[in-house]
């Protein structure tokens, strides 16, 4: 009809249909130059959850989008038909995260003015994987399988980096499940390829898909050692009152383009949080509170006065 409307958030949290998955039970391999990630320096990332995200970017998501501009295909129809053989046929859950992902990243960008005249690319390895999809590093290189990124000048920015595994050879609820006990070190091999990817694309966002989760990442380093804050989210969730995996990898990269905070790997200490806001007074009396990654303001009162030490 005429006058219909959307929102991202309608569009980032459909339900996606089950795809059956026969893939066979293998092996993960590690390589001894990739970040020295130890299960010791693994935590679940607790404020990556819903109530975060609508506090920050809740005034994108929820903004009245006409339906020709939002003319995204459905969750369904770009599944329609998949099932997963073999591991690399996990490409398809990736290129579908991504077909629904461009629009929305695309408006939330032009809506905020972020990185104006410079375009978002978006690669993805066929499912088939036909062409190797290959992320250098001066002569080093490595295989990855999503990247989203500004097509920058003198070179690209890389914002978010993406891997697959299917959930017979790795989970990430596992992953969550053993932080307190004898973690198998074949669980953390994941999380170091992709430090591995993240350090040479420059960023400390990454995730990986699996048929049953996505695992989102964010990358630390203090000194020689590696920390990893991961939030696994399953596949199956869907509707406006939860936080599925297309809004998880849209917040990882609404965060990656943030003009407020780096997206650099560096110590936990200098890292934001991304519950953490500012606040700022704008002149005759009023104070807003400013989110340190989205920069939404809302209305506050004045901070307390600070007490003097005598």
């Amino acid at each position: 009809m005429p006058g219909q409307s959307t929102t991202l958030r309608h569009v980032l949290t459909q339900e996606k249909p089950c795809v059956p998955c026969a893939t066979e039970a293998g092996r993960n391999a590690t390589y001894a130059g990739w970040p020295q990630l130890e299960s010791s320096g693994i935590s679940i990332w607790d404020e990556f959850n819903l109530t975060n995200l609508n506090a920050s970017y809740g005034h994108i998501l929820n903004v009245p989008i006409p339906e020709g501009l939002m003319d995204v295909p459905q969750a369904d129809q770009v599944l329609a038909g998949v099932s997963l053989a073999k591991e690399e046929h996990l490409n398809y859950l990736i290129e579908g995260n991504d077909q629904i992902l461009q629009k929305a990243l695309r408006l939330a960008k032009s809506h905020l003015d972020l990185h104006p005249g410079i375009v978002l690319k978006h690669d993805f390895m066929a499912a088939d994987q036909s062409t190797p999809m290959w992320l250098s590093h001066g002569a080093r290189r490595t295989k990855i399988n999503h990247l989203i990124r500004l097509d920058d000048s003198p070179g690209p920015t890389c914002l978010v980096v993406g891997l697959m595994r299917s959930s017979s050879r790795w989970s990430g609820r596992a992953v969550a499940g053993r932080l307190e006990d004898n973690m198998r070190k074949e669980l953390v091999w994941p999380l170091k390829q992709l430090a591995n990817a993240c350090v040479m694309a420059k960023t400390r966002y990454g995730y990986i898909q699996t048929d049953e989760e996505m695992v989102v990442c964010r990358f630390a380093r203090n000194g020689p050692e590696w920390k990893v804050a991961i939030m696994p989210i399953p596949w199956s969730r869907y509707g406006c009152h939860v936080l599925t995996t297309d809004l998880a990898l849209w917040w990882i990269c609404m965060m990656a383009m943030s003009t407020h905070q780096p997206r650099d790997i560096v110590g936990e200490a200098q890292m934001a949080n991304i519950s953490d806001w500012d606040v700022v007074q704008l002149g005759q009396g009023r104070w807003v509170r400013r989110h340190l990654y989205s920069g939404v303001v809302h209305p506050t009162n004045s901070p307390p006065p600070s007490s003097s030490t005598y």
